[in-house]
């Protein structure tokens, strides 16, 4: 049984409506919000990404825009940071010829 939390104190039924309403999205909705979230832990880890590149398709498309969920957007945002916390060492800054993530995405080709 799942106590706390988002929702935890909602009645089953609904519950269960925004459930399904989450399944029947539009595939540009959830690709959105998926990669919406990989841009933000990115980001606060000092990681560039492409993500704005990729989305601006789905964005060009406008179909269920509406739908996103910025909300949720956040919310898996801060659960995959506070894992990296938990589960993850420290990154050493300025570490004897490491390279950082944004030294070695630096060297690839078109990421200026």
């Amino acid at each position: 049984m799942r106590t706390g939390g988002a929702g935890a104190s909602w009645p089953e039924s609904l519950r269960r409506q925004a459930l399904e309403y989450r399944l029947n999205l539009p595939f540009a909705v959830t690709e959105i919000e998926a990669e919406a979230v990989a841009y933000i832990v990115c980001r606060r880890a000092g990681l560039r990404t492409r993500s704005a590149e990729y989305l601006s398709g789905f964005v060009e498309e406008e179909a269920g825009l509406e739908s996103i969920s910025l909300d949720l957007v956040s919310r898996v945002a801060a659960r995959i940071e506070d894992m990296g916390r938990r589960w993850l060492p420290p990154r050493k800054e300025g570490g004897g010829g490491e390279q950082g993530p944004e030294s070695a995405l630096d060297k690839q080709p078109g990421m200026a």
